[in-house]
């Protein structure tokens, strides 16, 4: 029986459409704007990938299936910029290590990545740098973060998200726009890249800074946006008091049983979080609130630390705080010649910052006049309360040595708050 006009025609259209998805499929592959295949990287058409920070909760999943790391970086964005993989002191065992931190990232989701890695490869040694807001009970996962494309322990089928990830990457129509603006954008910068470890390169950043306006113009910026982000620090709450339920400090503990019972080393690190932007803490009324989740954590790892019977470690240790580096000064308002030492802006430190962190967490060679200033204080339920009594004691002196930077950021948090809408 002859084919008839429609079904002839139909034929064709399925060919073509099948080959025109091929294509998109190979330019996808080729392109690989999401870093997702591990394809060779050419410059001037693929090398910069200036799509990746736009998916980082797909791609940094899917790069631990590729890599299968020993040691891992968890935490936000700071941990991004400055808890380097490539440190020395991580040690043999650890190798390789992998910065799995996440831009706005949560508790929830610094567990969920932790187990999906452990899933992948035996994990040997984890840093969490801990930030407050990482522990809003409003926001307890990030936008795009998918539950389903995270390996789970003794499955024998493969994650569902990661196949759709997979699918969607290569044959979608957001895939191929990623692809012509990836291969548009190279050389263009706007963006700070990074590396294949997961880690930010940093070597960008200061033309971001001079570009903005300087570092004080860096640092309001920053404040304004955590003043009136959907997930900042004016809508912030870590739990119900009334009720005593704290679901992120739940979470937390989760995460700490969980590297006991797999034998993996956690050493949870308290962000040198600048002075200023401490200030802005205070200035909204959530000091007892800061204060009350540094007691939390400490009690839930103090729970777990000096374990007999197990070479596993559990330690905290707090670097923010009052001491010479977090009170670093700001150059002044329109100078953007002046590059600061350890600071992009108040929440963001350097790698030479995230250097010394480390420094202090694998033990090495560190300034013994810093350690004594209260930089990496070791966190112990006997001595917390006398640290945080400390740190009062030092926000009075730097509220008196600093007189003019700290009013600069009253005016503009009443500003900001006063210009946001209401309701």
């Amino acid at each position: 029986m002859a084919e008839g006009p429609a079904s002839h025609y139909l034929k064709r259209f399925t060919v073509f459409l099948l080959g025109l998805l091929l294509t998109a499929g190979a330019c996808n592959l080729l392109v690989d704007p999401f870093w997702l295949f591990d394809s060779p990287r050419l410059r001037g058409f693929n090398a910069d990938k200036s799509q990746y920070p736009l998916h980082t909760r797909m791609e940094k999943a899917a790069r631990v299936r590729q890599l299968k790391p020993a040691g891992l970086v968890l935490g936000t964005s700071r941990a991004e910029f400055g808890l380097d993989p490539r440190h020395p002191g991580w040690p043999a065992e650890a190798q390789p290590v992998y910065n799995l931190a996440l831009s706005s990232g949560t508790i929830e989701e610094a567990l969920r990545y932790l187990q999906h890695a452990q899933a992948i490869h035996p994990l040997k040694r984890v840093v969490l740098g801990a930030d407050l807001i990482m522990f809003n009970a409003r926001h307890p996962v990030g936008e795009g973060f998918r539950e389903d494309r995270l390996a789970e322990r003794d499955s024998l089928l493969p994650a569902p998200g990661w196949i759709n990830d997979l699918f969607t990457s290569l044959f979608s129509f957001d895939a191929l726009e990623a692809s012509l603006e990836t291969i548009r954008q190279q050389g263009e910068g706007g963006y700070v890249p990074y590396r294949s470890d997961g880690f930010r390169e940093p070597g960008v950043n200061w033309r971001r800074i001079q570009a903005a306006g300087g570092h004080w113009a860096a640092l309001v910026s920053n404040i304004r946006n955590s003043l009136t982000a959907e997930d900042g620090l004016t809508r912030f709450r870590i739990g119900d008091p009334a009720k005593g339920e704290y679901p992120p400090l739940d979470r937390f503990r989760e995460l700490l049983r969980f590297c006991v019972r797999e034998e993996i080393s956690v050493t949870v690190v308290i962000s040198p979080l600048h002075a200023l932007k401490q200030e802005v803490i205070y200035r909204l009324g959530l000091w007892d609130e800061f204060e009350f989740w540094k007691r939390e954590l400490t009690y839930a790892v103090s729970a777990y630390a000096d374990q007999e019977g197990t070479q596993t470690t559990v330690e905290l240790l707090d670097f923010s705080g009052y001491n010479p580096i977090t009170t670093e000064p700001f150059p002044p308002p329109g100078d953007r010649s002046t590059r600061m030492r350890w600071y992009w802006e108040g929440s963001h430190y350097r790698k030479r910052t995230g250097d010394l962190v480390l420094d202090r967490v694998f033990g090495r060679d560190t300034d013994p006049e810093l350690t004594a200033s209260g930089f990496g204080v070791k966190l112990t339920a006997e001595g917390i309360d006398a640290h945080l009594a400390q740190i009062r004691r030092q926000r009075a002196a730097y509220l008196a040595a600093q007189p003019g930077p700290v009013a600069a950021i009253e005016k503009l948090i009443a500003e900001t708050l006063g210009k946001r809408p209401r309701g």
